[in-house]
Parts: structure tokens; sequence; C-alpha cells
């Protein structure tokens, strides 16, 4: 594997783990990792805290969080997938 293949397979890895771990501290906080739900149905706002130091963003299909080890802005899937990417988000 070339040095680049090994620098894109590093930030996909980090990309996806990213998201994992915010979407946990959804799930942990509002007891769901698709949170957009809420934010169409008022029962949040479309840009908050969800604990001290962790901001989040909604827009359109996805969400912009900013963790202390870095800020990730993903789109969730039609069924609330939270594993694809495209290029642009790396």
């Amino acid at each position: 594997m070339s040095d680049q293949d090994q620098t894109l397979d590093t930030l996909i890895h980090d990309f996806i783990s990213m998201v994992e771990t915010s979407t946990l501290i959804f799930e942990k906080k509002f007891g769901t990792r698709d949170i957009r739900r809420l934010w169409h149905t008022k029962a949040i706002k479309r840009r908050g805290r969800v604990t001290r130091g962790v901001k989040y963003e909604l827009h359109g299909i996805g969400c912009r969080i900013n963790l202390s080890t870095g800020t990730v802005d993903f789109d969730y899937g039609p069924n609330g997938e939270i594993n694809g990417f495209d290029i642009c988000r790396l």
C-alpha cells in the first residue's frame, strides 16, 4: 500500500470514528443517534450544546458537531445511516 493510500485510509477511518463518537453522544443525551426528527418537531433547536464543550448544528440532512478532539460534518443516509461519506468531507 502506498503512503497516499495509507493516508486516505487513515482519513476515512478517522472520519467514520468521529461520526460514530458523535452519534453515540447524541444517543446518550437524546435517546437517538439521528436527531433530525427532534429538530423537525421542535423538540430541540437547530443548534445547541449536547454537553459541556460539545456543540452541534443541524443542516439539511446532516449535522456538524464540535468535539474536544475536533469538528466533524456528516450527512445521514435515507434511513439514518451514518457510515457513508463523500470526498469533500475528508
